[in-house]
């Protein structure tokens, strides 16, 4: 199966071995969650990797009933990439699971990508409506 996209990311002490992350994905999910997680600069890092990918980036701001201020933290990250899409999504609430619903259509293929702990097992658990993958 040819690539038509293509997520990877250098590998740790490597100076030009390439990593593949995720492939043939038509969107990549930048994970990031509104704990402890959140991290402006690192999400500038994905999305430079995701625009060399060939997949739609969208940032996906995870645990919004943790934070107190969500939408600011939604604005924040819009200022860094205002020609992204950014969404504010929680799996205790289900708010913003709708919005992400949309770009998992039939024939679609979504990846997550993100650090540990940021809730992405939880979330594709919750856009499929039952346990698929563990959770912590």
């Amino acid at each position: 199966l040819p690539r038509r996209s293509l997520f990877s990311r250098k590998v740790a002490g490597a100076a030009t071995d390439e990593q593949a992350v995720a492939a043939n994905a038509d969107t990549v999910f930048l994970v990031c969650g509104l704990d402890g997680d959140f991290n402006p600069r690192r999400i500038e890092r994905a999305l430079v990797l995701a625009a060399e990918s060939g997949a739609e980036p969208v940032v996906v701001l995870t645990k919004a009933d943790l934070c107190e201020d969500p939408l600011a933290r939604q604005e924040e990250v819009r200022r860094i990439a205002p020609a992204v899409t950014v969404l504010v999504a929680s799996s205790v609430t289900g708010e913003g699971l709708a919005a992400l619903s949309a770009y998992a259509g039939p024939g679609l293929t979504v990846a997550l990508v993100g650090s540990s702990g940021v809730g992405k097992s939880t979330l594709v658990n919750r856009l499929l409506g039952r346990d698929v993958l563990p959770t912590a």
